[in-house]
């Protein structure tokens, strides 16, 4: 009977070093696969360390912000989006928000979430905390870029924060909402958010060509914005992320434009609106990445006549 249970704990032993090895090798590799990104953040003033953090749900107040003004009469805008909606590594007052808000006499409510996509502002109109949040509407202009495909998927809104996302999926072409992780420590260990990256990266491939589940996150979310807001008009502003620097593709595929459309969506390519070549790094803050104030200036005056803001 000792014999046997020496060998357990021996093996028991066995186990939990391997395991240990296994989480240092990953932490290793996760270091080096994302050291110069934070390098390139922290340039741009978006401090961030590389360390374990404890895994959390996204706090809504940390992010959104408005400007209002009791002068202003016409009804608001809403902002969706992530980081580039968002105005990361910009004052303020270099953003999208604040530049809309001082040409259009218009109240702007930015509820765009870092690392996000479209999902969680679904999300937060499925809860009813949107409605709490902005009461009125008339515009809701999200701002897509290609990353928010593969970010239907992510587990994580933050690789290294932790951020757990809120995902959705189909089942029998009924979208469904994930339920909350069991146990979301485990999130926190960068061999589980390794292998949950090669989850994302295999599940998201065909998003790339059929859009099938953003599709149904998209109609999904138009139809709580009428539900909520009376005649609201919901525009999809195309922004090219840094993947296109030195690519000439279209952000969207003419397909999918039209898909969106049919469904009752406007939208509108941020490079059709100016002139500036807005998907180089001229247009980009340092991170070089996420749009400069220069870029909004070149593309807020357009957007504002084209919508009749």
């Amino acid at each position: 009977m000792k014999e046997k249970v020496k060998i357990l704990l021996v093996n028991l032993v066995l186990i939990i070093v391997t395991l240990i090895i296994i989480e240092l090798i990953s932490m290793g590799v996760s270091y080096l696969t994302n050291k110069k990104l934070l390098e390139l953040k922290n340039s741009a003033n978006l401090i961030q360390k590389f360390r374990y953090a404890k895994a959390a749900y996204i706090d809504w107040d940390r992010f959104c912000y408005s400007f209002e003004s009791e002068d202003n009469v016409k009804r608001p805008i809403m902002l969706l989006g992530c980081s580039y909606a968002h105005g990361s590594g910009l004052k303020k007052k270099q953003t999208l928000s604040y530049k809309l808000f001082k040409k259009t006499n218009r109240n702007v409510f930015n509820q765009a979430i870092p690392g996000s996509s479209i999902q969680f502002a679904l999300a937060h109109f499925q809860s009813g905390e949107m409605k709490e949040d902005v009461p009125d509407a008339e515009y809701i202009i999200y701002v897509y870029i290609n990353y928010h495909l593969a970010r239907l998927y992510s587990y994580d809104l933050d690789y290294i924060e932790t951020e757990i996302n809120q995902r959705y999926e189909l089942k029998n072409g009924e979208l469904v909402k994930i339920k909350k992780p069991v146990f979301p420590w485990m999130y926190s260990l960068f061999t589980v958010k390794n292998i949950q990256k090669l989850i994302e990266f295999y599940k998201s491939k065909n998003e790339y060509m059929d859009y099938e589940l953003f599709n149904a996150v998209m109609k999904e979310t138009l139809k709580q914005a009428r539900e909520n807001y009376k005649d609201v008009k919901f525009v999809v502003l195309l922004y090219p992320s840094a993947d296109y620097i030195e690519d000439k593709e279209p952000v969207l595929q003419d397909f999918e434009v039209e898909k969106l459309k049919s469904m009752g969506f406007i939208v509108l390519n941020a490079e059709d609106l100016t002139d500036k070549p807005i998907r180089s790094l001229d247009y980009r803050v340092v991170d070089k990445d996420h749009p400069s104030e220069q870029a909004w200036d070149a593309i807020v005056p357009a957007l504002i006549k084209k919508l009749n803001l």
